[in-house]
């Protein structure tokens, strides 16, 4: 995967279409997501659990780097997924939080992001929230435009999860079922 990165990143110099700099950029990133899943499997010498709020507060230091002014809050239970849920989760983190941070704090001050997740009879909730410029009218993800928010619903199916936007208040909500690892 390190290799895959760093051949994208090879390519940036011999290319100066804007749009396909942004879309290698895209695709950089969401494998660097991976990667780090898999750096996190190997530090804990499991290669089956993963500590969900670690691996959280890793995505949001990533995305600091490149937004430094934003104010990204963290709230979780330090719960142990499995690989086949962390790897979507973390790739759906990534898209929402990316999404937020490029286009809702537009003339912000104090731009500010929460990732508050938690679980209530063995449902897990994400919630993606920021103080940004809200949601337009027309947004709706049965009918995304882009592909970050098609990779999202993707990967929401893929974990037997449920998306809801809010509109009003500029914040997503998901809902996947939490199964818990047998020793």
């Amino acid at each position: 995967m390190q290799i895959i990165s760093s051949l994208i990143s090879l390519e940036y110099g011999n290319i100066e279409n804007e749009e396909a700099i942004k879309a290698l950029s895209e695709t950089r990133r969401r494998i660097e997501v991976i990667i780090l899943i898999h750096q996190k499997l190997y530090q804990n010498r499991d290669f089956s659990r993963v500590y969900i709020l670690s691996y959280i507060e890793d995505i949001l230091a990533i995305q600091r780097m490149i937004y430094p002014t934003v104010n990204c809050i963290v709230k979780s239970p330090d719960l142990i997924l499995d690989l086949d849920t962390a790897v979507p989760l973390g790739l759906i983190i990534s898209e929402m939080i990316t999404n937020s941070l490029k286009h809702a704090f537009i003339n912000i001050e104090a731009p500010k992001l929460e990732v508050p997740l938690s679980m209530n009879n063995d449902v897990v909730e994400l919630l993606i929230k920021d103080n940004g410029v809200g949601l337009s009218e027309s947004f709706d993800l049965n009918q995304p435009e882009s592909l970050g928010i098609e990779i999202v619903t993707a990967l929401i199916d893929q974990i037997g999860g449920r998306i809801e936007c809010f509109n009003n208040e500029a914040y997503f909500k998901i809902n996947f079922q939490y199964q818990p690892l047998v020793s």
